[in-house]
């Protein structure tokens, strides 16, 4: 996501770095050319290596003779992809070895060029900076490719320089994205498609009563901003991640098998249904068909896992986007785990929505049924002294050279943070009913006003959300990613101050929180903070 953090007070709002983890450890390969007295006979040999197409096995005498072919053959223009991106020579040596990788997962030129443009992690991940193929000739020649355009581009202004900045900044658009601390989700996911043929799925009820087969909308092609959403949740890692969050997971299948009663006989839509889990929970719990819709591949696994678990008879899995399917009937629930960070980001609960308003009888339910968003004042000292205080006396040497921006806790993040850190009081900026709000509504601004508890530095806002499940006479089950509660695959979000602010006990901070949602990038969220500081006694 994109997110701004300003002052009350700044006339101009603070261009943010990405967000980034607070607890990545990555490191950097770097690629170097033989050292003076190594050339001669083996620099010839190198100069003679073919350099491998990217996306073939066509061999190339020159890197311009490689370029040329890939422009030609496969309609990639690479030195206009590196300008297009701004990318330096790891910026670079990332897009080599992300195609490299794409292709060999089965991609094609114009899969993976969309690939680029819809998803951002792969200009920083690491991992990436790891040569695919062995020797790889494509990478070496690089040096000199970049020594030559430095040479032509020489020498580069001020404004060129903020130019380029601000073509990268517009460009950030991933909390997962999009967040390097998503490195064992989103930013190693090989984003391929799944290699299995979609099967169709049958439901074979024996009773006359069932709702009829749905219709899947014909001749819809995904918009370019879905296609990598979608790509992203085609592979089994992250629903490891969401399948191993027992906080996340409990909460649907107790709330679901606790009421066992409401769901018997109950027609029941699993919106964003992934490997079935919902679905499947629900037909368990005594639903007379479900409803399962995605459009990610993933979807072709949870009809055969739906099988194999002996449910295909109740559950129906839709290969769609929800604003795609037809169905001759109407549903009584719906479930969702629509979810993401900041609650919004990625924009489910707009399908979600539309699933309510176009397919749910009158007197039907949504769950969870409520959302709630909080902001806190938190303080980060030990993590930043962990992070830049190494660098200034490592074993008596000073290495504050190495401090990065991402050190200072710049920007924003996502992490999991210790509740411990919390010095403020809690302040709801956002409830949202799910079975009335409207798509209209989520975008917003909202005021907040936090009491500080406790004397230290303010160094950051930090947001999290609750949802809770009920029917009218029973318990209510909450899920929570509170700093007070099990952390969960969410963690909270953390807008970081430029400028610590300096509080008392019982000053009070008030300010105004907005989230949009970025235009024609309508899945990511740009947030604002504005803020003012009240201190005890002093006229408001």
């Amino acid at each position: 996501p994109h997110f701004n953090t300003s002052k009350a007070h700044m006339s101009q709002p603070q261009d943010l770095s990405p967000p980034h983890s607070s607890d990545d450890e990555s490191s950097e390969v770097s690629y170097t050319s033989e050292s003076e007295s190594d050339q001669g006979e083996e620099s010839e040999e190198y100069e003679e290596s073919p350099i491998r197409c990217l996306f073939c096995s066509v061999d190339s005498s020159s890197s311009e003779n490689a370029f040329d072919h890939m422009k030609q053959d496969h309609g990639f223009d690479f030195n206009g992809t590196k300008s297009k991106f701004g990318l330096d020579f790891y910026g670079s040596i990332r897009l080599i070895n992300f195609i490299r990788k794409q292709v060999q997962s089965g991609g094609s030129s114009d899969s993976i060029s969309k690939l680029l443009d819809s998803e951002s992690s792969w200009k920083t991940d690491n991992d990436l900076l790891k040569p695919v193929l062995e020797d790889d000739t494509f990478l070496f020649s690089l040096e000199d490719e970049d020594e030559g355009e430095a040479k032509q581009n020489q020498p580069k202004t001020i404004e060129s320089y903020e130019r380029e900045n601000k073509f990268l900044n517009d460009q950030v658009e991933d909390l997962q994205t999009m967040i390097q601390n998503m490195q064992q989700t989103f930013q190693r996911m090989a984003f391929e498609k799944a290699s299995a043929p979609a099967s169709t799925s049958s439901s074979s009820s024996s009773s006359s009563s069932s709702p009829p087969e749905p219709v899947v909308e014909p001749g819809q092609p995904l918009h370019k901003r879905d296609i990598g959403y979608f790509e992203s949740y085609s592979d089994r890692e992250i629903h490891e991640l969401m399948l191993r969050d027992d906080t996340r997971t409990l909460a649907y299948q107790n709330f679901i098998y606790n009421n066992k009663d409401y769901f018997k006989d109950k027609v029941v839509m699993d919106v964003g249904c992934g490997t079935g889990i919902l679905s499947m929970f629900a037909a368990k719990a005594g639903a007379k068909k479900v409803f399962g819709v995605d459009r990610a591949d993933i979807i072709d696994k949870a009809r055969e896992i739906v099988k194999i678990n002996k449910l295909d008879h109740i559950v129906t899995l839709i290969k769609s986007k929800v604003e795609d399917v037809k169905l001759d009937t109407k549903v009584d629930i719906i479930i969702s785990e629509w979810m993401g960070y900041f609650l919004l980001y990625e924009s489910m609960l707009p399908s979600v929505l539309f699933a309510r308003d176009n397919f749910m009888n009158p007197g039907g339910m949504v769950f969870p049924n409520q959302a709630t968003m909080y902001v806190c004042g938190i303080e980060r000292e030990k993590q930043k002294k962990h992070r830049v205080d190494f660098w200034k006396d490592v074993y008596g040497f000073d290495m504050s050279i190495l401090i990065e921006e991402t050190d200072k806790f710049l920007g924003c993040d996502v992490a999991v943070v210790s509740n411990d850190c919390v010095m403020t009081s809690h302040s709801c900026f956002k409830d949202m009913d799910i079975n009335t709000v409207k798509d209209e509504e989520l975008d917003f601004s909202s005021p907040f006003e936090l009491t500080v508890t406790r004397h230290h530095s303010l160094d950051a806002f930090l947001v999290y959300f609750d949802t809770d499940f009920f029917i009218p006479n029973s318990d209510v089950v909450k899920l929570s990613t509170s700093t007070a509660t099990k952390p969960t695959h969410w963690k909270q979000t953390i807008f970081n101050l430029a400028q610590p602010l300096t509080v008392q006990v019982g000053s009070r901070v008030k300010g105004i929180l907005t989230a949009k949602r970025r235009k024609g990038h309508e899945r990511h969220y740009n947030v604002g903070l504005t803020y003012s500081l009240d201190e005890p006694g002093a006229k408001s």
